[in-house]
């Protein structure tokens, strides 16, 4: 089951223009660390990302079939694209602060 708060991510105020605000990968850090409390299983901040990674490939997998079918228009397809590149740039921005310390 996904948790709740993964899917609450707020991917509204990521766009391409703006650079990532560095305490994005900080809330996720904070949320994992507050999952963990509570109860939930153990990962890393790095295997969240690759999680979310592979999620949106999912997603263009389903909804690019759809699309195919003529069910959808392109554009929920093309959307993924910046969801995917937000979660690459968290990722970076994850190694980076990692590696500063």
């Amino acid at each position: 089951m996904i948790p709740r708060w993964l899917i609450w991510l707020p991917w509204d105020r990521l766009s391409s223009s703006a650079p990532t605000p560095p305490i994005l990968s900080a809330d996720l850090a904070s949320m994992v660390t507050a999952y963990q409390q509570a109860g939930g299983a153990s990962f890393t901040l790095q295997a969240l990302l690759i999680f979310m990674l592979l999620t949106k490939f999912e997603s263009i997998a389903h909804h690019g079939a759809r699309f195919l079918r003529g069910e959808i228009a392109a554009d929920l397809v093309l959307s993924q694209l910046e969801k995917i590149r937000m979660i690459m740039l968290l990722a970076q921005e994850s190694q980076k602060r990692d590696f500063a310390v």
